[in-house]
């Protein structure tokens, strides 16, 4: 049997430190992580969660607009 981790919208804004807006935002706009509709909750899969965070720190986009 396969177990399955969700955590709130909510938890995983504050996981990352950001509002709970922002990323209900960034999942409407399919920048976020993969999220699922539970009722009126929207969860998230901690392992879908952590996968996504590593692929956004992954890429450190320079900020100043000038080369490396």
């Amino acid at each position: 049997m396969i177990t399955l981790t969700f955590i709130s919208l909510s938890e995983a804004a504050k996981r990352i430190g950001v509002h709970r807006d922002t990323l209900r935002r960034l999942i409407a706009n399919g920048d976020g992580p993969p999220a699922i509709r539970i009722g009126r909750r929207i969860m998230v899969q901690v392992s879908h969660f952590h996968d996504w965070l590593g692929k956004r720190t992954a890429v450190r986009p320079n900020r100043c607009g000038k080369g490396a």
